[in-house]
């Protein structure tokens, strides 16, 4: 009774939910969970045969602009475009969005792999960071040696000279 207040028969309940779950996101105003939202509806309609309907969805799920700040969730909607396109034998459509979710996923991998190097060079940097603060503070260190050896040993000196003198 709480997942189906409205005793809708099964095949109809992941749409009915994930159109409940649409409403809530726009509503919220979340156009990143609205897009997965569309998506998802997407994949219910392509796995009831329904695949011009799930066109629409996913046609609305890249309906706004600002959804190309995520690419990895573009990417998996250009897939199922791809497949969706391919359903309604739409070889043109299919082959486009397939062709951009490869270049999506590529370009998410090349950005992951730097990422991955930036942070290894961030960590190498304060390494080396800290080793030049070490070898700064040994050099300091060996400085004040230096200093207070040459100050002890003018200072005997000076004191053998006295004891000569006296």
């Amino acid at each position: 009774k709480f997942i189906n207040p409205d005793d809708i028969p099964g095949e109809q309940l992941p749409v009915w939910v994930a159109d409940v779950a649409l409403s809530i996101f726009y509503e919220y105003g979340d156009v990143y969970q609205t897009a997965g939202a569309y998506r998802t509806l997407a994949s219910c309609y392509h796995s009831m045969n329904d695949d011009m309907a799930a066109l629409d969805m996913l046609n609305l799920a890249l309906s706004d602009d600002r959804i190309n700040q995520a690419p990895d969730l573009v990417a998996s909607i250009r897939e199922q475009l791809s497949v969706a396109y391919s359903a309604v034998n739409d070889k043109v459509h299919s082959d486009e969005n397939r062709n951009i979710y490869l270049d999506l996923q590529e370009q998410t991998r090349q950005d992951r792999s730097l990422q991955a190097r930036a942070e290894m060079y961030d960590q190498e940097s304060t390494q080396l960071n800290w080793m030049l603060g070490m070898v700064v503070v040994a050099i300091v260190l060996l400085v004040i040696m230096l200093w207070l050896f040459y100050y002890l040993h003018t200072k005997r000196s000076k004191d053998q000279s006295l004891d000569e003198l006296l």
